[in-house]
């Protein structure tokens, strides 16, 4: 399940819990189209307390959505992801240094405070 966060117009944060589906990423991505609509640069918030997987049908849709949006990837400065899932933390390091010009930062869910503020400045 996703939740949509509000930490600014510009800043792109969900909340993710448990198992994701379609309707999860939809949502997501009608909150990135927002947020790139006003042209300029973006910075995302990711929180995952739990992550038991993704249905099939929402890994396709979110491979499909990404990669039509694929340049909007330059319009985002900085990205936190907030998560004790280790697997995921170690993902995130991998896409630091795939993903040049954004700076990508892993907090620990006891660092949420910390991670809105990095975000936000």
């Amino acid at each position: 399940m996703i939740t949509v966060l509000d930490l600014g117009p510009n800043v792109i944060a969900y909340r993710a819990e448990g198992r994701l589906e379609r309707s999860d990423i939809d949502r997501v991505f009608e909150e990135v189209d927002q947020k790139l609509a006003g042209g300029r640069k973006v910075r995302v918030y990711s929180e995952v307390h739990t992550f038991s997987g993704i249905s099939l049908d929402g890994l396709w849709q979110d491979i499909r959505q990404s990669i039509e949006r694929w340049k909007s990837i330059s319009s985002i400065e900085k990205a936190a992801l907030v998560t004790d899932v280790g697997w995921l933390r170690k993902a995130a390091i991998w896409e630091d240094r795939v993903f040049f010009g954004i700076e990508i930062r892993t907090f620990s869910l006891a660092e949420r405070v910390d991670a809105e503020a990095w975000v936000r400045a």
